[in-house]
């Protein structure tokens, strides 16, 4: 250094400007990180807000939902709403293929498309015939299904979801499963029946065709819907959850919708433990009276 001195201040000022850069992209990498953490927080807000803040009352029956992301947002989404014109209401569970920010911008899309198809249609009469229902659940998953299909074809981004309309004085469903997971219903002697799916998922191609299905949910029983998160849910070890697991618990029953989505919802945190939760979870449940 006293031979020259130069070197040495120029290797000085070399290694101050390196660990300046280095602290600057640090620095620079910590606010983006930052800026990530805000929006996806926003993100999370605006998702929530597409979720039914106020349950529907509605006479003789109790309704309840559940969704907990896997990460910040979610893919899964549900829905419960009352189509006053002909007084029927609508119980919607669906699950966006693959996880994350993606996923949650189609779910906001498919969630808002069955709702507003469903519910500014002048087709329909003024009472909750069956004719009238059936219209309502064709036209709207076939417009949902046509637009993702052909609007975003290119994202090939689909979706599973359940759609039924509820007539609450009969207690009559009425129903399109396009590809989800069988809702249940629970009677006091258990799982009475399964709402298997009737066409294939939507999103991916036009012109298809979905058929209606229809089944009276009795006095003091329960629908119970869920997506795969609940069934694939795991613990430390890596055991899911299974289909199984699930059934023999909603079979076990319980008196209210609330009641059971708490049963469900507390089993599966149980079972989780601390380890991570491997997919959204969304149950819904609507319940009849009472079950004791």
């Amino acid at each position: 250094m006293a031979r020259r001195p130069e070197a040495a201040y120029s290797f000085i000022e070399a290694l101050c400007h390196r660990e300046s850069a280095l602290v600057h992209d640090a620095t620079e990498r910590a606010v983006k990180a930052k800026v990530t953490e805000r929006e996806l927080a926003i993100a999370q807000k605006i998702q929530r807000s597409f979720l039914p803040d106020v349950v529907p009352e509605v006479q003789g029956w109790k309704l309840a939902g559940f969704l907990q992301p896997a990460r910040e947002v979610a893919g899964d989404f549900y829905d419960f709403f009352v189509i006053p014109k002909i007084g029927c209401v609508g119980l919607v569970i669906g699950d966006v293929c693959d996880k994350g920010v993606g996923s949650a911008l189609f779910m906001t899309l498919f969630r808002s498309l069955i709702r507003s198809t469903s519910m500014y249609r002048d087709f329909v009469g003024n009472d909750s015939n069956a004719d009238d229902v059936t219209k309502i659940l064709r036209h709207s998953i076939k417009l949902t299904n046509e637009y993702i299909a052909t609007t975003h074809g290119d994202s090939s981004m689909f979706s599973s979801v359940f759609y039924g309309l509820l007539i609450p004085e009969t207690g009559q469903l009425c129903y399109i499963n396009a590809g989800h997971e069988a809702p249940l219903i629970v009677g006091v002697n258990g799982i009475r029946a399964r709402l298997e799916p009737t066409g294939p998922v939507i999103g991916l191609f036009p012109d298809i065709v979905h058929e209606v299905k229809m089944i009276d949910i009795l006095p003091n029983e329960l629908l119970v819907a869920y997506t795969d998160g609940a069934t694939d849910a795991k613990n430390l070890a890596g055991e899911q959850f299974s289909e199984d697991n699930l059934l023999a618990l909603v079979a076990s029953g319980a008196p209210t919708a609330n009641a059971m989505v708490h049963k469900i919802v507390s089993t599966l945190e149980a079972f989780i433990g601390e380890a991570d939760q491997y997919d959204d979870i969304t149950v819904i449940a609507a319940s009849r009276g009472s079950i004791e």
